[in-house]
């Protein structure tokens, strides 16, 4: 489903809404809401990411797997941030593993605006390349 501009004026994502206007109504075209579950990975180490999440109701945990094959949490994601930040980096891969770890709201799905990545380059170009300063 896609994200109608007048629904989410002020959307519940802090990263989202600290995006100036502009930059924002960039975006929105690409954004869509998602439901997910908790423990649904969102993406794998050195599997490609296709989507970034700006989630609200949720927290996601960041792991990596050592070499005995256990697991640390190296980061957390909530309201305030994106899962999926080495697309912004400029690679669609990396050494973490992404999963939902909570929902604060049961049978919601949160405001997850996922938004479909198609190459580090082309995200990379949505958001910074083409932003214009008033």
């Amino acid at each position: 489903m896609s994200l109608n501009k007048n629904l989410f004026q002020q959307p519940p994502n802090k990263l989202l809404a600290a995006l100036p206007a502009s930059d924002y109504e960039r975006l929105v075209p690409h954004l869509k809401l998602v439901t997910l579950s908790v423990q649904q990975v969102l993406y794998e180490a050195a599997e490609p990411i296709t989507q970034v999440y700006f989630p609200d109701k949720a927290v996601v945990s960041i792991v990596t797997t050592m070499e005995d094959g256990s697991t640390a949490e190296v980061g957390i994601v909530s309201n305030e941030g994106m899962v999926g930040i080495p697309v912004i980096l400029g690679d669609n891969t990396t050494t973490t593993t992404a999963f939902v770890q909570k929902l604060y709201k049961r049978n919601f799905p949160g405001y997850w605006a996922s938004c479909p990545v198609t190459g580090p380059e082309k995200f990379f170009e949505l958001c910074v390349r083409n932003r214009t300063d008033s």
